[in-house]
């Protein structure tokens, strides 16, 4: 939880549920890069550490030239890559890791969400990308108290030692 105002936290908002150019391009708007960064290094000052959440994907556009890949080398992060359990999972993984290497950006780990276990890509793929990434991959299974409790989910991926990866604070 924070007392940060949402403006901050969240300084540009958009209406649509898709990405925030096109999103933009809807409502007439530009999107502004200093806006957003201004309010992170405000935000970096007040907090010892922030998750910083990627809108969807590293080659997700904010502006028509600038993606979220651009944003995350911007403010020399980390990555922490979030990926779907099923089939396709380690294509996705492998190109999304590979981009984020071509860049220079540290991969610290990847989390699997959703995970059920029902399918054999399911069940295997945390180990392969494991074996694959040599970093840690915390699964975490469907629960539906984590679509609705943040700060649940924060506990559950604290305990699974997400804090102890490589190249966190």
């Amino acid at each position: 939880a924070t007392s940060d105002s949402l403006d901050l936290i969240n300084p540009v908002c958009l209406k649509a549920a898709m990405a925030p150019w096109p999103a933009a391009s809807l409502e007439k708007r530009s999107i502004n890069m200093e806006r957003v960064m201004a309010a992170y290094r405000e935000l970096s000052r007040r907090h010892d550490y922030m998750v910083v959440e990627g809108v969807g994907g590293i080659m997700v556009p904010i502006r028509r030239n600038v993606f979220v890949l651009d944003l995350i080398f911007r403010m020399r992060l980390s990555a922490v890559v979030v990926v779907r359990p099923g089939l396709g999972t380690l294509n996705h993984t492998l190109l999304t890791v590979a981009a984020l290497k071509r860049e220079g950006i540290p991969l610290s780990g990847v989390i699997i969400n959703q995970w059920q276990g029902k399918t054999r890509a399911e069940r295997t793929n945390p180990r392969v990308l494991q074996r694959l990434l040599k970093r840690r991959v915390i699964v975490v299974r469907q629960q539906p108290r984590f679509a609705s409790d943040f700060d649940a989910l924060a506990i559950h991926l604290k305990k699974q030692g997400l804090f102890h990866w490589p190249h966190l604070p």
